[in-house]
């Protein structure tokens, strides 16, 4: 949780496919920043639609030519933003919306695990490696397995 009351999902290993993917392919994306290649070009959020679907976006992340860097949406009131096609952070109102997205971004085996480590340990990382919950105090710690 931030001091603000947002909940913050961080996921590594993940594809922006894979996070649009959760929601409904009806779904408006808001594109606030777009940083990508495509044919040896830069791309930015102007030279996109601001408002699109999650469907049309996932069309445009199947092409292989497009290298992603950093893409920043907001779709209803989640934030998204992922870097390099593989992290990703979620932004949600409260820690109850974040412990409902649980299930689609991770599977429901998962969520039931995790779910209660975050809600014990607010302002903490939780990471899931090989099966093993381990609860982080900081984003340093996190990085190093402490």
């Amino acid at each position: 949780m931030q001091s603000d009351g947002t909940a913050i999902l961080y996921l590594g290993e993940v594809s922006t496919a894979e996070c649009l993917s959760t929601f409904s392919a009806e779904a408006a994306v808001e594109l606030l920043e777009l940083g990508a290649e495509s044919h040896g070009e830069w791309l930015s959020a102007g030279a996109l639609p601001e408002a699109a679907t999650v469907a049309w976006w996932l069309q445009r992340l199947d092409d292989p030519s497009l290298e992603l860097v950093d893409f920043s949406s907001r779709v209803g009131a989640i934030s998204l933003s992922t870097h390099d096609d593989g992290e990703a952070t979620f932004a949600l109102a409260s820690l109850e919306q974040a412990v409902g997205l649980l299930p689609q971004l991770v599977g429901d085996q998962l969520a039931a695990t995790i779910a209660p480590k975050l809600v014990a340990n607010p302002g903490c990382y939780i990471s899931a490696r090989g099966g093993q919950l381990a609860v982080h105090p900081s984003f340093e710690a996190y990085l190093v397995g402490a």
